[in-house]
């Protein structure tokens, strides 16, 4: 029986990718998310459920408080997209990666078959044990001290695409408006491609150098060239070096 849990957690996941992290503040705005992209009501103990499996695979930081309750931290995009990437790269077979790859073609498919829904809730009869299977490896800031070494093929893959932003940004007048914004960008960029052409580097410096800036460029970029060539820099990172 296949783990429904994380197909669930997978549609969650693609809700939070096409809206606004803010929005996600509680189990009730979770499940009207859910109901209003699958036609399909969870309850709040299921919720619960789901949003444990996402706090534990680091898409979500929950806080239960006193006076307000259970409510939901915003994680970054570049958070979320890294451990999509990550899980894509290392667990591709698995229900939680097929989902964020299927996105709603696959989940409506999914959802749409009653024996699904039947698992589903046969499944969360035993959250605990359920929650603890297949935990899926997520990309984590490297240790200080990690040396990475590529290989000559994967310094010629990742340089060119860095070539490639660099030279995508380079032709723009600024940053969000900002010339100096640009430079700082632009700086940032050439840096890292040095490590990369070094070939052996300490895997926190190109992560300190690189993740903040390609985040803040797929984001300012969303639909454009630039954000579309970052998120390939950053794929390229994750599959090579930080996915491991």
């Amino acid at each position: 029986m296949a783990n429904t849990l994380d197909y669930v957690a997978a549609a969650v996941v693609n809700q939070m990718r096409q809206q606004p992290l803010t929005e996600l503040t509680s189990l009730q705005v979770m499940r009207e998310m859910f109901g209003a992209a699958y036609q399909r009501d969870l309850t709040e103990e299921h919720a619960d459920i789901v949003a444990r499996r996402l706090e534990q695979l680091g898409f979500l930081e929950r806080v239960n408080d006193e006076y307000a309750g259970t409510y939901f931290i915003p994680v970054s995009s570049l958070n979320i997209l890294m451990k999509t990437s990550t899980i894509a790269t290392n667990e591709p077979e698995s229900q939680l990666a097929k989902g964020l790859k299927g996105g709603g073609r696959l989940l409506n498919r999914v959802f749409a078959n009653p024996k699904f829904w039947e698992y589903f809730r046969g499944e969360l009869g035993r959250p605990d044990s359920i929650i603890d299977e297949g935990r899926a490896e997520t990309s984590e800031i490297p240790a200080s001290d990690r040396i990475v070494t590529l290989s000559h093929n994967q310094q010629i893959e990742i340089e060119a695409s860095a070539d490639a932003l660099i030279s995508d940004v380079s032709k723009e007048n600024s940053v969000g408006g900002d010339g100096e914004l640009r430079q700082i960008v632009l700086g940032q960029l050439r840096a890292g491609r040095e490590l990369i052409r070094a070939q052996s580097f300490k895997a926190y410096l190109l992560y300190q150098t690189l993740f903040q800036v390609l985040g803040s460029l797929i984001e300012r970029y969303k639909g454009q060239a630039i954000a579309q060539t970052a998120k390939k820099l950053l794929d390229l990172l994750i599959e090579h070096i930080f996915g491991k």
